[in-house]
């Protein structure tokens, strides 16, 4: 009981605490990340040649501003870079560089905070302005596939992405953001993109590129 007691005047306390966030109006991330996941399919000359493509696990770059739309919700425009590598997948020749591969995305959306929550007995789990203001996320925009000195041509596709996280107000302007996303890069049922040298194709072989990505980093309010 003096436990229970104990660890309710602590959460309390660090409730009391929290800083009023309530006042800003605009608000920038800067956040490090780390990208997995995707593909594509190279085609041969002949059937059977085909040979699977992914894109490498890497760390990648992302800048948020939010601007408050009305209270709960928020209007967003994302950028993310991530400079990975196209890679064989399978066969004598599986881990090979292909070539160098920038992958650029710009979407815009907005956030939904929750700003309160209750649990199945009707207790308050998170009230307005506490210290974690957790949010689900969800953009739509443009994904830009730019390989490097290659001889490919670059590919842009019609992107959309959904996510969750959480902001940790350290002061009344600053914190920390932390979030997860999952990205599609949409590709009309497939068919031949990255067009290269010597009549070389890549194809994908499905409606979409999906790609997860974690970020953390640093908000500043304004």
């Amino acid at each position: 009981m003096k436990l229970a007691l104990s660890i309710a005047c602590v959460l309390a306390a660090v409730l009391a605490l929290a800083p009023d966030c309530s006042a800003r109006k605009w608000e920038v991330s800067l956040m490090a990340g780390y990208t997995m996941g995707g593909g594509f399919d190279q085609e041969g000359d002949a059937e059977g040649d085909d040979v699977s493509l992914g894109i490498r696990e890497s760390p990648s770059f992302a800048v948020a501003v939010d601007t408050v739309y009305e209270k709960g919700t928020e209007f967003e425009i994302y950028y993310s870079r991530q400079s990975t590598e196209l890679e064989i997948e399978e066969g004598a020749f599986s881990g090979q560089n292909l070539f160098d591969l920038d992958i650029h995305t710009l979407q815009i959306g907005g956030t939904v905070i929750l700003t309160q929550a209750t649990d199945v007995f009707g207790e308050t789990l998170f009230k307005p302005n506490a210290f974690c203001e957790p949010y689900f996320v969800g953009t739509v925009g443009v994904a830009h596939f730019r390989p490097g000195d290659s001889g490919y041509d670059p590919e842009t596709r019609f992107c959309a992405s959904l996510g969750f996280g959480t902001r940790l107000h350290v002061t009344e302007r600053f914190g920390f953001r932390l979030e997860a996303r999952g990205i599609a890069a949409f590709f009309n049922g497939g068919g031949a993109v990255f067009s290269g040298p010597e009549g070389l194709k890549i194809a994908v072989d499905s409606e979409a590129v999906g790609q997860g990505v974690v970020n953390a980093g640093l908000y500043y309010g304004f």
